[in-house]
């Protein structure tokens, strides 16, 4: 298999599947995402946990995406920056869906996510 077909498949793709998944979803009302996820009542307006979960695990898809090019020795700071930026641009996308709205405090949980990814990888 071609090289440049392998690193699409193996380190692009993800990136881009994940990162579709949740433009997707994020752009979808509240009632249908309920609908498809088992929230309980209770902590049904607590939603830190999915975007520390999410995030950190398209942070990974990203850090590995970044780790194989020659941006390597950057990675760290590029795909904080890419979460960062990507999240900015999901929330906005949210702006204009129908119950739902832009929040500064997602973002924050998005970037957090990131940041316990390598905090995993570092130990």
């Amino acid at each position: 298999m071609n090289k440049k077909i392998r690193f699409f498949i193996i380190y692009v793709l993800p990136v881009i599947i994940f990162g579709s998944l949740i433009l997707y979803f994020s752009s979808q009302p509240k009632e249908v995402i309920k609908s498809i996820l088992i929230i309980n009542q209770k902590y049904e307006k607590v939603d830190g946990p999915e975007h520390l979960f999410l995030y950190g695990l398209f942070s990974l898809f990203v850090y590995r995406l970044f780790k194989h090019t020659q941006f390597k020795n950057k990675t760290y700071t590029l795909t904080i920056i890419f979460i960062a930026l990507f999240s900015l641009i999901d929330e906005t996308l949210q702006f204009g869906t129908p119950t739902r709205d832009f929040s500064l405090i997602d973002i924050m949980w998005n970037i957090i996510g990131s940041f316990i990814n390598f905090l995993r990888e570092m130990f």
